[in-house]
């Protein structure tokens, strides 16, 4: 039973879909969200090496065909903005929250993507292939900055198994700097997450038995 179908999916905020996100895990996803809070944030890092690999494929299939790759570009997009939100449960962040004080942004309530082209006119100006959505530099700078914060998460799963001591706020820092990206790419390309996400969970929720 898709039971989340049956709520108001219309222009959700990203505090919404962070809620329904979590009641999906829950119902659907038992096996990993019942795992000890490490062991959950290990899946999370592992899911962020993984859409690396995916976007890595995507600009080597770009060099030889000279095409952008912009269906797998946008299913990885979707796929990894998903991740976040169960990084962001993990952690217990209010990711809207922590992107209005970021960005200094006004407290009217916005869609998803309303905040994500909000996001986007306050850091345009340190992310440059943000001007060239059809361009080769697109996808490879998404790769490069996608990979980049990923490696501090990753950094973060082996310190954790050495007994070393990790900084919350490096790790949370890294998982909104995804985000960030997550939300910009998908401006520049016209994802509109308030409707792709509960598509993605309405595809695995018809299919997965309980």
């Amino acid at each position: 039973m898709a039971f989340l179908l049956e709520q108001n999916l219309v222009m959700p905020s990203l505090f919404n879909l962070q809620v329904r996100q979590k009641e999906h895990d829950e119902r659907f996803h038992r096996d990993i969200y019942f795992l000890s809070q490490q062991e959950r944030f290990k899946h999370v890092a592992y899911h962020y090496g993984k859409y690396s690999g995916r976007l890595a494929r995507a600009s080597i299939g770009q060099t030889k065909s000279g095409r952008l790759a912009v269906q797998e570009l946008e299913r990885t997009l979707i796929d990894s903005a998903i991740m976040t939100l169960n990084a962001a449960e993990i952690f217990n962040l209010d990711l809207e929250k922590i992107l209005r004080s970021k960005y200094s942004l006004t407290d009217e309530k916005r869609t998803v993507s309303q905040l994500a082209k909000a996001v986007s006119r306050k850091v345009a100006k340190d992310y440059q292939w943000l001007n060239a959505p059809a361009d080769p530099d697109f996808l490879n700078g998404v790769l490069f900055d996608v990979t980049e914060k990923a490696g501090i998460v990753h950094k973060a799963c082996d310190s954790l198994d050495h007994m070393e001591g990790i900084s919350r706020d490096t790790v949370t820092n890294a998982i909104v700097e995804l985000l960030v990206i997550y939300l910009i790419a998908g401006d520049a390309l016209k994802i509109d997450y308030g409707k792709t996400i509960p598509a993605r969970w309405k595809e695995i929720e018809t299919t997965k038995v309980l």
